[in-house]
């Protein structure tokens, strides 16, 4: 086998169908999908000069594992990290089943040491069940973050079934709610393949900018690029069969949606909006409510609320992924570059310390 690395688009492009055809055998998750990437790269990849440093091993013509990576400047310094990043819940390899993971992942990144370019690598989002942490624990990388992921395992055969089984308070909210909007002519509906996309998508991405303002949040989302990358992603899901879009809709508004995907038993929470204009009909948690009620209808095992430790979803049950962001130097500059961060996130920290004691 042998490994390589790919900088130009062009390349990039041409691993179209050998990509796809790793992600059929690995069982992949949606984010480690070409199409997925591929967003990224030709969106995102536009944020901060980003460039390709992508790893690929082969063995023949087939390919059998790839470590996507890109390459940015901050500060003066050249920061290795994942494709997509920004957008991206769980980051990881893409390694063949029938390949050793601590093999091929040894040759990719060797590839990518000998190639150079950078000089600090720092690897987000990272899952403890992710194949890249044989490559990095040995390296003793510094824990940057902590965060975690929660999902809720559906072991309920209906949707009414999980309702009933909530406690009464939640029962009541969920019905209400329910009739309420209903009286005012809005539901629940699911997108259909064949259906357009760009209303669905131009009204979440409007929602979410508008509560990104509301609350004054960054996010690359309210960028240009934020609506070419949506675009982009819900188009290469939908042709994949995997995108899932729902809504708390009218005959001609909606007034909560969600744009998310499915896959392999797992329907994921990726991205729900809502218009603060019914804010006080809770449509948003109607709108999630309602799926997860659909999922169990449609014989989910998961629902995969990704990234964030929000309140609100510890009221159902919930379980935990914890996830790192893992930093190490390379070469006498990231050292430096590395060292310094480090002491200024120490500060940092130790000063929210003493103003939460305080």
């Amino acid at each position: 086998m042998k490994a390589s690395v790919i900088e130009s688009p062009s390349e990039f492009d041409a691993l179209l169908e050998p990509w796809n055809e790793l992600a059929r055998i690995a069982q992949c998750r949606h984010f480690h999908q070409f199409g997925w990437v591929a967003a990224c790269v030709r969106t995102l990849g536009k944020l901060a000069g980003r460039k390709l440093k992508l790893a690929v091993l082969w063995d023949g013509s087939r390919l059998r594992a790839v470590l996507p990576l890109t390459v940015r400047r901050h500060n003066g310094v050249r920061v290795l990290e994942w494709i997509g990043v920004e957008a991206t819940d769980y980051c990881d390899a893409l390694v063949d089943p029938t390949v050793d993971p601590a093999v091929a992942l040894a040759a990719l990144w060797d590839a990518v040491r000998r190639r150079g370019g950078f000089d600090v690598v720092r690897l987000g989002h990272v899952r403890a069940d992710a194949k890249i942490l044989s490559l990095l624990n040995p390296l003793e990388p510094w824990v940057e973050t902590r965060e975690e992921a929660q999902h809720l395992p559906l072991r309920w055969p209906n949707g009414q079934q999980w309702l009933q089984d909530q406690s009464a308070k939640m029962r009541e909210r969920v019905n209400y709610g329910l009739r309420r909007i209903g009286k005012l002519g809005f539901g629940f509906h699911v997108w259909e393949p064949g259906e357009p996309l760009e209303p669905w998508v131009d009204t979440a991405l409007a929602q979410k900018r508008a509560w990104l303002v509301a609350r004054k949040e960054e996010s690359f989302l309210a960028e240009p690029v934020g609506a070419e990358f949506l675009h982009a992603s819900a188009a290469a899901m939908a042709s994949s069969g995997w995108l899932h879009l729902s809504t708390i809709r009218s005959q001609d508004q909606m007034a909560a949606c969600h744009v998310g995907f499915q896959h392999d038993g797992v329907l994921y929470y990726y991205m729900p909006t809502y218009d603060a204009a019914w804010s006080k009909y809770s449509v948003g948690t109607l709108l999630r409510d309602s799926l997860i009620m659909w999922a169990c209808d449609h014989g989910f095992r998961e629902f995969d609320m990704l990234l964030g430790a929000h309140d609100y979803k510890s009221q159902y049950g919930v379980s935990t992924t914890q996830l790192q962001t893992l930093a190490f130097a390379q070469g006498p500059l990231g050292h430096i570059a590395l060292s310094t961060y480090r002491l200024l996130a120490g500060r940092r920290k130790a000063g929210k310390d003493a103003t939460a004691d305080s």
